[in-house]
């Protein structure tokens, strides 16, 4: 605030050092063994996985990895996996959707994301998305005014069908 405490702590005493405010704060702070096996363990991981290197369609920055906006998980108790319950994928074009979910690709193998809605643009190919949540094994559904169907399974005359049929267009 205007007076110089912290959040948390009203009574700062011009005596206190560094340490002891980060006691009275109860902040848990971890040695510097620790702080170093996050520090090797996070470059492992950015260097293993950040191997995307999708440009968005106006040739801009790649798109950033989206494991990497995580938050760090303790790899050796295994507990606390990170699941993410829906990936919302939206955008003006189906490139731009595409290059979200090439950066999200690592987390969908994994089966770190649970399901992933994609909105429906102009220039949409409902075929390169089937193909796409083919090869990192997940089905694909197609949500229509009043139903949900599963079109990953369809053979091409009836997936032909459901996209020209009049509800849909």
């Amino acid at each position: 605030d205007r007076d110089g405490n912290m959040a948390g702590l009203a009574d700062i005493g011009e005596d206190m050092d560094d340490d002891e405010v980060l006691e009275g704060l109860e902040i848990d702070v971890p040695d510097q063994e620790t702080l170093e096996l996050r520090m090797r363990s996070g470059k492992n991981r950015r260097m293993k996985f950040n191997t995307n290197t999708t440009l968005l369609p106006d040739g801009s920055r790649p798109y950033p990895n989206l494991r990497a906006l995580l938050p760090y998980e303790e790899e050796d108790d295994g507990e606390g996996e990170i699941v993410v319950p829906y990936l919302h994928v939206d955008g003006a074009s189906m490139a731009h959707q595409m290059a979200v979910l090439e950066a999200a690709r690592s987390l969908l193998e994994e089966n770190t994301v649970v399901a992933v809605g994609v909105e429906h643009t102009p220039d949409m190919d409902v075929r390169v998305l089937i193909e796409f949540f083919t090869q990192v094994r997940y089905k694909t559904f197609f949500l229509g005014a009043r139903q949900v169907a599963r079109i990953d399974n369809l053979c091409d005359e009836v997936l032909d069908d459901v996209l020209d049929h009049p509800s849909v267009s």
